[in-house]
């Protein structure tokens, strides 16, 4: 972030230190950016290839931990420390005549619309309810509920463009 390096103050500081705080631990295994770049597809070359992920992935029948809830909230106070971050090193960066990245303008301009879909997982999603998701044994997301696959193969083969109709119909070839 551009600007925060830029905007060299305390309160940035203690402020970027929440968020690194945030990241107590690796995740189970870390995920490779590349992944979300993968060959675009088109929606029957989708549906072909959702077919192909059905036969080879195998699930787990033992319930996994419960850990969606609190995963979701420890990250709705990573974004809400950068989002503060941001917030802070915009209002530095205007007195000295600079702007913010991209993806930083993004982030001040969308944070209400993130916080709405936090808040509407935490109020409908049930405690336990990730411990009924579904989790594969084998390959690269061994141990990881089989949805986080699916839709990390439909938002890297659409180019982050998934809507209702494409994830419906990846989905139901998949099934």
């Amino acid at each position: 972030m551009k600007a925060i390096i830029i905007a060299n103050s305390s309160t940035l500081s203690k402020k970027l230190s929440k968020v690194l705080a945030f990241v107590k631990e690796p995740a189970p295994k870390e995920i490779d950016p590349e992944l979300l770049r993968a060959e675009l597809l088109s929606i029957e070359q989708l549906k072909r290839h959702a077919i192909s992920m059905a036969r080879l992935h195998t699930v787990n029948p033992k319930l996994g931990p419960d850990c969606l809830l609190a995963r979701l909230s420890d990250n709705a106070n990573v974004i809400l420390c950068a989002y503060q971050a941001i917030s802070a090193a915009n209002s530095h960066s205007v007195k000295i005549g600079q702007n913010l990245a991209p993806a930083e303008t993004w982030l001040l301009d969308n944070y209400y619309l993130i916080q709405q879909q936090i808040t509407l997982a935490q109020r409908h999603l049930p405690r336990g309810y990730s411990k009924q998701l579904p989790r594969l044994t084998g390959g690269e997301s061994n141990g990881f509920p089989r949805i986080y696959d699916l839709a990390l193969a439909l938002i890297s083969h659409m180019d982050g463009r998934v809507d209702s109709e494409n994830s419906t119909q990846f989905i139901a070839a998949y099934q």
